[in-house]
């Protein structure tokens, strides 16, 4: 038995104090289901053993249809929980269980298939045939308990380096001038 479960076990240890928001009765529940659960930071002992995936809107990239719509486009993120690897990662206009199957198989087909999934209760995430799809291909869907974004961790922290770098980057690459010609030389 480690120290931490002996002092967790005994009532030891502290607790954050969160602040209450909208549907307090559903946050109660799930915080004790999230609270009485041992927080690791490997969930799976494998590599493909548990992918996290979720979609994240880009908040300083926007795209202009041919229509004239300006949308704000969805990154499709699955990361595998043991080697924290990107498995796969790709932009989408919506965020559909349509874009997340086809996001997915892309997954699939460069790494192999999983055995667990984790995501949030997106509507992408809970659509029949993404629920359907998963079970006949033998792999398991687990959902985050409703707020509580900590249980998706990994995801989360790997959405602050894409926000913090690589959009960063395509911000300043988007308003660089296109380079002289001796320049490119070099």
């Amino acid at each position: 038995m480690t120290v931490r479960r002996l002092m967790k076990e005994r009532g030891l240890l502290r607790q954050k104090r969160r602040q209450r928001r909208g549907n307090e009765e559903i946050n109660d529940h799930s915080r004790e289901i999230f609270e009485a659960r041992e927080t690791r930071s490997f969930e799976s002992e494998y590599v493909l053993g548990l992918w996290h995936l979720d979609f994240h809107a880009a908040k300083v990239v926007r795209i202009v249809l041919a229509s004239g719509a300006c949308v704000t486009p969805k990154l499709l993120g699955i990361l595998d929980d043991r080697s924290r690897l990107c498995c796969h990662a790709q932009w989408y206009l919506d965020e559909t269980a349509e874009s997340l199957v086809h996001g997915l198989s892309q997954a699939i087909q460069k790494r192999r298939r999983p055995q667990q999934l984790m995501s949030d209760n997106g509507a992408a995430m809970t659509a029949d045939e993404v629920r359907e799809g998963l079970a006949r291909l033998g792999i398991l869907h687990e959902r985050t308990l409703p707020a509580c974004p900590e249980q998706n961790g990994k995801q989360e922290a790997w959405w602050n380096s894409v926000e913090g770098r690589l959009l960063a980057m395509l911000e300043k690459r988007a308003h660089a001038q296109p380079l002289e010609e001796e320049e490119r030389e070099l």
